[in-house]
Order: C-alpha cells, then sequence, then structure tokens
C-alpha cells in the first residue's frame, strides 16, 4: 500500500509573515483590505477589536491572473497547534479543545467558492459577527484561499506519492478588551503513539488561555516509574501555540519498540516572558502498543542473546556427543 505524502506549500499572510499575494509562481493573488478599526496597520492580516455582538464586514481582494477562468475556495479555520509546535490556519480544527469557548470559524460568514474571469479582480466582502457574550483574550484563525483543480489537474496527480498544494492564509485576530492574559500551560495527557511511522510518546500539551504562546522552549524525559535512569529525552526551542488548543509534543523512542510497562515524563517549558512550566506524570505503555510497534519502522529489534546461548549449548552438546560416538566406535574396532 502507497503511503501518500502531501508537501503543502502556504503562502501565508498571518501573524509574523507577511508575504505579498502577487507571488510568481501563482496564477491569483489574495489580499486583505484593512478596515478603518485595524488595531496595527503595519500587518497585513486582519486585527480587529470589536463589541459583544456587533456585525462587521471585512473585505478580500481576489485577482485571477491567468488567462482562464478560475475557482477559488474560500474557507475559515479556527488557529489549531500542529506537532511541529507551529500555530496552523491552513486546516479545520480536528478536535476542539476543552477550554475552548468561541471558534473563531463559527462567526464569520461569506462565500465559500469565488469564480474569476481570465484577469479579473473583484472585492468580496465577508461578514464577522461577535459572540454576544464579552470575553477576554482573543479569536484567532484565518482565510484559507485554494485553487479548485480541474479534472485534467486531478487526473494528472493520480498515483503521484508527492502532490504540491498551493495555498494563500490570511490571519484574522479578533479581541474585545485590553485585559492582559497570563499565559498558562497544562500537561493533559501521555500515551504512546506514532509519528511519520517511528515509535513515540506523546505529551500533551495544552494552553487554556485565549493568548499566543510563543517562543517556547520544551524539554521532556522519560524514565521508568521510581527510577533516575533517563531512558528518552528531547529539546526543542521557538515553538508557539494559538489561543485554547493542545497538542501532543513527541518524545521519540529512539527507533525502538514501546515496551509494556509503567513510565515517569518529566517536562520542563518557559516562554518569551520567561513564564516556567515543569510537569511530572506517571503513565503506562500497555500490550496493545504491539499494533503501534507493527506499523513501526527502522525498529532496532533486541539481539536474542538467550537463544543464541542456548542454541550454542545444544549446538555443543550434539558436537560432544558426536565426538564422544566416534571415539566409542573407534575403539571397538
Amino acid at each position: 500500500m502507497k503511503k501518500m505524502i502531501y508537501a503543502i506549500m502556504v503562502l501565508t499572510i498571518l501573524l509574523g509573515f507577511n508575504l505579498k499575494a502577487e507571488a510568481a509562481s501563482m496564477d491569483y493573488g489574495v489580499k486583505s483590505i484593512l478596515p478603518e478599526n485595524q488595531l496595527n496597520k503595519n500587518v497585513t492580516y486582519y486585527d480587529l477589536k470589536m463589541k459583544p455582538g456587533e456585525t462587521q464586514q471585512v473585505e478580500l481582494l481576489f485577482e485571477n491572473n491567468a488567462t482562464e477562468t478560475v475557482t477559488l475556495n474560500t474557507k475559515i479555520h479556527t488557529a489549531s497547534t500542529n506537532a511541529n509546535g507551529v500555530i496552523d490556519y491552513s486546516r479545520n480544527l480536528k478536535k476542539q479543545d476543552e477550554s475552548m469557548k468561541y471558534q473563531i470559524a463559527d462567526y464569520v460568514k461569506g462565500p465559500k467558492t469565488v469564480t474569476l474571469k481570465a484577469k479579473e479582480t473583484r472585492k468580496v466582502a465577508y461578514t464577522i459577527t461577535m459572540p454576544k457574550h464579552s470575553f477576554d483574550g482573543i479569536l484567532l484563525g484565518g482565510f484559507h484561499v485554494s485553487k479548485e483543480k480541474s479534472k485534467a489537474e486531478e487526473k494528472k496527480e493520480q498515483g503521484q506519492q508527492i502532490k504540491n498544494e498551493f495555498a494563500y492564509v490570511i490571519g484574522l485576530k479578533l479581541t474585545e478588551t485590553n485585559k492582559k492574559i497570563k499565559p498558562e500551560l497544562k500537561l493533559i495527557d501521555v500515551k504512546p503513539a506514532l509519528e511519520n511511522y517511528h515509535t513515540v510518546v506523546k505529551a500533551f500539551i495544552q494552553n487554556p488561555t485565549a493568548s499566543i504562546i510563543s517562543d517556547l522552549k520544551i524539554e521532556a524525559q522519560v524514565t521508568k516509574k521510581d527510577s533516575k535512569t533517563v531512558l528518552h529525552e528531547i529539546k526543542k526551542e521557538n515553538y508557539a501555540m494559538a489561543p485554547n488548543t493542545n497538542f501532543g509534543f513527541a518524545i521519540p523512542w529512539d527507533n525502538q519498540e514501546l515496551k509494556p510497562g509503567k513510565y515517569t515524563v518529566s517536562v520542563k517549558a518557559e516562554d518569551k516572558t520567561k513564564e516556567k512550566w515543569e510537569f511530572t506524570r506517571d503513565f503506562e505503555i500497555k500490550k496493545e502498543a504491539e499494533s503501534l510497534n507493527k506499523e513501526a519502522v527502522d525498529i532496532e529489534k533486541p539481539f536474542p542473546w538467550g537463544w543464541t546461548i542456548a542454541g550454542g549449548i545444544v549446538l555443543l552438546a550434539i558436537i560432544a556427543g558426536a565426538v564422544y560416538f566416534i571415539i566409542k566406535k573407534r575403539r571397538k574396532n
């Protein structure tokens, strides 16, 4: 069975990234038209302060640079935190974190498809309606715009192991108050898993606040329960977390099998404000993890010394018996 690898190349216009929409490699473009109540006028993503229940329209400028008609698909995504510690605006939120009260995708409405004739440019309005109840912190997400593929393009991609998907993402940040949110992290779960078909243990770290946590340093160690000997460890820097999200911080198992037993994970984290967190949690790898071992690649099997020694003893016994039999037979002759 072929393992499909998707190389998603996103041209991003969002927090911390300002890329021009008129990239040479694209036959279409998307630009934000910033409204008067834009807070930060030096960025190209929407940074808006609104009131509870308030409604406002924002506009996107769509451009078709091609000599043929194109259809663009527009989706509103709530920001998530991916496995690499990056705030992700390019996909739907798979599972809402229990701390998230509002998904920004539920409060933005507008056309899901925009069809442009050759060389056409058009402004398209999207309506933001804020939640009725006031909240502190931010709602974060983005407009994800991609070209609808023709039947010929889809047919051409069939059977390809690497598929390039180009898209624009324009960030959307909504606030109501100026209250500063104190950063907070929690360790909510630990479980064995596979990461790119390699054995890992994932420490699920949660940002339960309606704020971005950035420049995050995380280090983790795993020991056997009640032991100080470190079995596996990892250090990472420059991670970021979207508001009210969690992600699985993968601790590599160094190409070893996930062996049943009781373990302890220790996690330390520090953000750009020098806020620090330390977590310790016991967890158990059960026999069910054998199914993960079977799917994993590059597993280093321990050398079977017990069977090798036993086999050697049996072989020596056979040789000794044969020698004894030959000597005894010669003496009789």
